[in-house]
């Protein structure tokens, strides 16, 4: 810092007090200038500010608050300045703060403003895989117990920001920091003890198992020290915060505690804080605790103590839930359009809390503590019995058997819902809603009790009840099955009707979606008996120039594109061009991101594209442009403040799914609208933050090509579409963000019939993908060794991730053999041969052999004869690897292999059939997961389709034995591969039947088995059913096994006439 100059100090100085004027202009010069020395001068920046922040000069404080931005990786990132600073510049930073920050006479407000850039350079440094020396040998003398308080805080701060970040450090010293720990608890001031703890907790949590034991004995200190010494209610909600972490990561810490902890947690539950905050959190401690280790309140205790102590727990949350409930306003008997109460949140939370207390009991022990205390509050006021009834709501997900509930529903559906106080019954009405959306059996043992009660709500004379009403209704009959409905849609329709046509806003906005609702379940007798009185209701009020309420045309639209897709066509039609065309103006108006329309109008449309696709034609010019202004992203970025942007952004997101469903469903307008739609999704692919608007553009992108694929050539929309994805995948920091880029890349390569890049550019887009590949298995190493226990989901993301990337090398490969094939020699040589030669991961081996099957399949052994009995071998190698992922791809590079070589490479042949005969017949290994095991034999499967189905139809030799263990093996589970085995299987038999069936029909059993559980599955389109038609056609003509079918043979043939009858039937009801 002494080539700073005196007269480059001042000016800083001049710059920061300028930021902070009330002359915005300067404001923003000075801004401007700091923005400027930023990116061009980012070491006299840093140097000038920290030399201002370490001597406590004027403005420090805005010095700090600067460097944190510049120094912090989780700040703006258009901020982040350490990786462009010199080495030199790293060093002096790193130094001075760390001398700042552990000299002992410095002021206790500069400590802090050091304090606070120290802890945002200690996490970039973390994320650098750097370690911070100086700062460690700052943070012993700061933690010292001789040490001043200021010291203290700042040094506990560091401690537990840092504990995650330099854990390998601290293991070193455990047993040292512990003896800190145990000092410092005993300290006079109660802000020392509660940052120690905050420390103590970050190590608990940052620790593996056996390394944080050395902790376990600071328990009794925190609860005699801290526990009981707070003064603040502020300190007390901090302490139980820190206690409820320690029980969520190691419940057994507090194990011997926990007496004295549960009665003190119990006791702060009931008190009448001015915070009603700190009895929440008092539940929540013990509810984490018990939820985490239910041997808690176990232990050594007889059944009555520990029937005692989860009485004691229920006693304390109803009482929370009660203490909650507020007098309610005399306009709370209105309907409105937001139904929740001031005390829901705190009520809701109660509820959560009984369901987590009983999830951890055994069933029925937790409803019987349960169930007096609920008892004891119908005694109260209408306070206590509105928890009782939401209470006992909680009890439904946890019975097993309706029986269980015959008490409750009485008491719900005979008495409180009669109740002469109207907020009893609202009680009541909530309750039936809860029981309607998780309780199992209450639909079907309790739907005359509940539709009578809520019949009786519908008609209540408050407003806001027949509201809830129509609410618990919607929740009720979701669930009932259609000729339960049945029985009671007379009455319901009645009532809702009457509502519609009588009652105000919102109750009629709620009633039409009950409608709705009604119409989903029982479509064919809503249309049968109720179409024509309802329409003509509905029509009038969507022709209304100006609708009661906004969101009832939204509702209006809602119902009336629900029964189009009931109704048939032809009787909708008359009503067709005024719901478009409402649906039209509607979208035009530009839709505020919070209103409710918006969700409403997307799903419409969603479902009325599917039925009048082309009949939408005249309509789509007129919404297609005001969509891609709304979608069009802003010229600066949300980064990573988002929360400031929440409504243009949701506004975007609504815009972009709605551009989507008309581009996948449609595909109209095109013409005139491609090059727009394609220059707004490439322009949000290719912007700076957004992230989430990102998998929806590629996902959009990928449809546009779809629906543009036989109108016009695609070589310049796909290299520009590549393009962009190409870019965002680069770019995109975010992994599942990322996995929906590279599917976009993938699914858009296999949409070419032919190549549209030269050489040149396949070897560069090649170059892209492997290059993100590496990058992908190299971040998946960092975090490992950076993070001691990370959610197995990060790895699961990143293999699918890396397996993805391996089939879009695929994708680009069978799109452009003859541009590969001198290219993939020299990535053979250079990249994928040396990758196997040395220890690599088993996600980067999975990428190596699916870019090999790729290869081996489409290049074909005449263009690459060495190498590819080379690559085969390579697959022979991996096909027995004890990694099951591995070895199905091995097995994939196999028959990939297979295909490619055809007659040129014989022996192959026979060696893949004999390792999938044992990958097949082998039995599932004691240490293997069976969904593993399942989706191994499956790919196993899938390959060996494709082999046989490949082979000449005049040699079936071998193959007719390993079809019958084709055979054995079908049909697949997966709804997708399961109809790609069906049209392998109706492919294999029209080239071959006795292939297939063997010579003397000794498969035709299984074959007509296969082909039964598909037809009973419904994985079967209208051109896979035409295959198997003509297949059994085939077999039914075999002469020569007439005479010699058996009664079995007879039976198969009859129950597979069935089901092929009932099957057609079915599909020409639902498509024609």
């Amino acid at each position: 810092m002494n080539k700073l100059t005196a007269k480059e100090l001042s000016n800083m100085q001049i710059l920061l007090e300028n930021t902070l004027k009330p002359d915005t202009f300067l404001v923003n010069q000075s801004h401007e200038a700091l923005s400027h020395m930023r990116d061009k001068q980012p070491d006299k920046l840093v140097l000038s500010l920290l030399y201002i922040l370490v001597n406590g000069q004027r403005n420090y404080k805005m010095s700090a608050a600067l460097l944190r931005g510049m120094l912090g990786v989780m700040e703006d990132p258009r901020k982040f300045v350490w990786t462009k600073l010199n080495l030199d510049t790293q060093a002096l930073v790193k130094f001075n703060l760390a001398q700042a920050l552990g000299a002992e006479k410095l002021d206790s407000d500069l400590r802090r403003s050091v304090c606070f850039v120290c802890r945002e350079l200690a996490g970039t440094l973390a994320d650098c895989d750097e370690i911070w020396p100086e700062l460690l040998s700052a943070l012993d003398m700061l933690v010292d117990p001789k040490a001043s308080d200021s010291m203290k805080i700042c040094g506990f701060e560091i401690l537990e920001t840092t504990f995650k970040y330099f854990t390998s450090s601290y293991i070193k010293s455990l047993k040292e920091l512990k003896t800190i720990f145990e000092i410092t608890l005993t300290n006079d001031s109660f802000l020392i003890k509660a940052k120690c703890l905050k420390a103590i907790v970050a190590a608990v949590t940052c620790l593996e198992t056996e390394q944080r034991e050395v902790f376990e004995t600071l328990i009794p200190l925190v609860t005699e020290s801290i526990l009981v010494s707070w003064k603040e209610e502020e300190e007390l909600k901090s302490v139980i915060v820190d206690l409820t972490k320690i029980a969520d990561k190691s419940p057994r810490f507090l194990k011997e505690e926990f007496p004295k902890l549960f009665q003190v947690a119990l006791a702060t539950a009931r008190t009448l804080f001015s915070d009603r905050k700190i009895p929440e959190l008092a539940i929540e401690f013990l509810v984490t605790a018990i939820e985490r280790a239910p041997s808690l309140l176990l232990g050594d205790k007889m059944i009555p103590e520990v029937a005692l102590y989860y009485g004691q727990l229920f006693e304390a949350i109803l009482g929370f839930m009660v203490a909650s409930v507020k007098d309610l306003p005399t306009s709370w008997v209105n309907p409105t359009d937001n139904l929740r109460l001031p005390f829901d949140d705190d009520v809701g939370y109660g509820q959560d809390s009984i369901d987590r207390v009983l999830a951890c009991t055994r069933r029925d022990f937790g409803i019987s503590l349960l169930d007096p205390q609920i008892l004891k509050l119908f005694a109260g006021d209408w306070r206590h019995k509105y928890v009782a009834l939401l209470a006992g709501a909680r009890i439904g997900p946890f019975v097993r058997s309706p029986s269980e509930l015959s008490v409750l529903i009485p008491a719900i559906c005979d008495r409180a819902i009669t109740s002469q106080d109207p907020r009893i019954r609202l009680g009541a009405v909530r309750a039936l809603k809860n029981l309607a959306e998780e309780a199992e059996g209450f639909h079907s043992n309790y739907h005359k009790e509940v539709v009578g009660g809520l019949l009786k709500i519908l008609e209540d004379s408050v407003g806001r009840l027949r509201q809830e009403g129509c609410v618990a209704v919607r929740s009720f009959i979701a669930r009932l099955r259609r000729e339960e409905l049945d029985r009671y849609i007379e009455p319901l329709m009645k009532a809702l009707t009457k509502l519609i046509d009588n009652d105000t806003m919102p109750v009629d906005e709620i009633a039409l979606s009950t409608i709705g609702k009604i119409i989903e379940v029982s479509p064919e007798t809503f249309c049968r008996h109720y179409y024509a009185q309802i329409m003509p209701i509905l029509s009038t009020y969507l022709g209304s120039p100006a609708p009661k309420f906004s969101l009832l045309r939204a509702r209006l639209i809602e119902v009336l594109t629900i029964l189009a897709k009931s109704a048939s066509k032809e009787r909708f039609q008359p009503y067709f061009p005024q719901l478009a065309r409402s649906m039209t103006d509607l979208q035009k108006s530009r839709l505020q991101s919070k209103d409710l329309q918006q969700m409403q109008l997307l799903s419409s449309w969603q479902r009325i594209c599917r039925i009048y696709s082309t009949d939408l034609a005249p309509y789509i010019g007129e919404i297609m442009q005001p969509l891609i202004e709304l979608a069009r992203p802003p010229l600066q970025p949300y980064a990573n403040n988002v929360d400031a942007h929440v409504e243009d952004y949701d506004e975007k997101q609504q815009a972009l799914t709605l551009l989507s469903v008309f581009i996948e469903c449609l595909g109209l307008g095109l013409e005139s609208h491609a090059a727009n739609v394609e220059a707004l999704l490439i322009a949000i692919l290719q912007s700076p933050g957004n992230k989430n608007l990102k998998p929806m553009a590629a996902r959009s992108l990928r449809n546009l090509l779809v629906a543009a694929k036989g109108k016009y050539k695609l070589d310049k929309l796909v290299k520009s579409s590549l393009t962009a994805l190409i870019f965002a995948l680069k770019n995109d920091k975010d992994l599942t963000n990322v996995e929906h880029e590279a599917m976009a890349v993938k699914e858009v390569l296999l949409l070419l019939d032919g190549a549209c890049f030269n050489e040149a550019e396949v070897l560069e887009i090649f170059e892209e993908l492997m290059h993100l590949a590496i990058e992908t298995n190299g971040r998946s190493i960092l975090l490992n060794e950076q993070v001691n226990e990370l959610d197995a989901s990060v790895y699961n993301v990143e293999d699918n991730l890396l397996s993805l990337l391996g089939e879009t090398i695929g994708a680009l490969i069978r799109s452009h053999p003859n541009e590969f094939t001198e290219v993939f020699q020299v990535i053979y040589l250079k990249i994928l041969k040396e990758s196997l030669l040395v220890p690599i991961s088993n996600s980067q081996m999975i990428l190596t052999l699916t870019i090999m099957a790729s290869a081996l399949q489409h290049l074909t052994y005449a263009r690459i004869p060495a190498i590819y009995e080379e690559c085969t071998g390579t697959a022979l190698q991996f096909a027995s690897h004890v990694d099951l992922r591995v070895r199905s791809a091995a097995l994939h590079a196999l028959a990939a292999s297979v295909l490619g070589a055809g007659q040129r490479f014989p022996a192959l042949s026979s060696q893949y059939f004999e390792i999938i005969e044992k990958a097949l017949t082998t039995p599932m290994p004691e240490q293997v997961s069976r969904r593993d095991w399942r989706i191994s034999q499956e790919r196993a499967v899938i390959g060996l389709s494709h082999v046989l189905c490949s082979q000449s139809a005049d040699a079936p030799g071998k193959t007719v034995g390993m079809t019958a263990l084709w055979l054995r093996n079908l049909p697949l589970k997966n709804s997708l591969e399961g109809k790609t085995q069906i049209d392998l299987l109706a492919q294999r038999m029209a080239l071959n039947l006795a292939s297939v069936t063997g010579t003397n029909g000794e498969n035709l059993k299984e074959v007509l088995r296969v082909i039964g559980e598909v037809l009973d599955t419904r994985q079967v389109d209208k051109f896979s059913l035409a295959k198997l038609l003509e297949a059994l056609q085939a077999i039914m003509g075999v002469a020569k096994w007439e005479a010699a079918r058996n009664d079995a043979y007879n039976g198969l043939s009859k129950i597979l006439q069935s089901r092929l009858n009932g099957y057609i039937n079915q599909f020409m009801k639902d498509n024609y």
